[in-house]
């Protein structure tokens, strides 16, 4: 078992379930700054995995899948990296990006 299966998610987020001033719809593109990037030894773990995860642009709800925690987990630690520079927020996807949409549902099935 993992870390992450004996703490619960409201203990990795303080118990907030939402960033005052961020907002990061499911389909949001994350990527690590370079900031973010030299920051991975000095996050919690679950920060460090997801600045890792997200070396490369990818949405929040696949971010999330990869790292098997709850996208209103991932959504909250994203927005606290995103308002420390750690993380960028890229361009929401057009909806005719079939797939990346198909990428969304598979994440959203646990399917990725």
């Amino acid at each position: 078992m993992t870390r992450d299966q004996f703490v619960r998610p409201y203990l990795l987020t303080g118990g907030r379930t939402r960033v005052e001033g961020v907002d990061l719809p499911m389909e949001a593109m994350l990527q690590s700054t370079e900031a973010g990037r030299n920051a991975i030894d000095r996050r919690t773990p679950e920060e460090s995995r997801l600045l890792i995860t997200c070396r490369e642009p990818m949405a929040l709800v696949e971010a999330s899948s990869h790292l098997d925690l709850p996208v209103g987990v991932v959504r909250v630690l994203a927005g606290d990296l995103l308002r420390e520079g750690y993380l960028e927020k890229g361009q929401v996807a057009a909806s005719d990006d079939v797939p990346l949409l198909e990428r969304l549902l598979d994440g959203l099935k646990g399917e990725v």
